[in-house]
């Protein structure tokens, strides 16, 4: 009996229902939180009940806005660097084009969507150096993406904009799905 195709998602499908997912439980959690403020519950010692506090205090003179505009400034970087990391790496070894194609579409896209709200475009990041055998240069784009992706949660537990951080969450989220899809050092061509 003949094997059936492997199931492919396309991003978009995965993003939706990443997104769809993180918008559920968001409001859930969200809810839970309200409601147990609202009976006075779950309070923490010193905080008054139904009042949210902000996780980081807001610098004096410094607004939501601004803070979050610096978090903006961090996570284009970030993704700047991964692009670069990504762009080197293939132009270095070819044969990697194609298993790092998906992963480059990702940044691709975050870029645009962050570039979307920035005021001027940051410089772009210094040429990245890349191992001369495949292998290496694998390892070293899976330990970048794992750090660009916990950056990008970072970056989200710091936003105040719950939006915001609802789409860096996204973002760390959709560059770990593309970690895990990244082939292995032995998957990888020649050495």
């Amino acid at each position: 009996m003949p094997s059936s195709p492997a199931l492919r998602v396309s991003r978009r499908a995965t993003l939706r229902g990443t997104l769809t997912a993180l918008g559920a439980t968001t409001a859930l959690a969200t809810a839970s939180c309200e409601d147990g403020l609202r009976r006075g519950g779950d309070t923490p010692p010193g905080a008054t009940p139904g009042r949210q506090e902000s996780p980081t205090p807001t610098a004096p003179g410094r607004s939501d806005e601004e803070h979050d505009a610096g978090i903006l400034d961090r996570a284009v970087a970030s993704t700047l660097a991964a692009e670069a990391l990504l762009a080197a790496t293939v132009s270095t070894h070819p044969g990697l084009g194609g298993a790092l194609a998906e992963v480059r579409a990702v940044h691709r896209a975050h870029h645009d969507l962050l570039a979307a709200s920035l005021s001027q475009e940051p410089p772009p990041s210094p040429a990245p150096r890349v191992p001369g055998r495949s292998r290496r240069a694998l390892a070293v784009v899976r330990r970048h993406e794992n750090d660009h992706q916990q950056r990008l949660a970072d970056l989200a537990l710091e936003a105040r904009s719950g939006p915001f951080a609802r789409i860096l969450a996204s973002m760390a989220a959709a560059v770990g799905q593309q970690v895990s899809l990244l082939p292995r050092p032995g998957e990888a061509g020649p050495a």
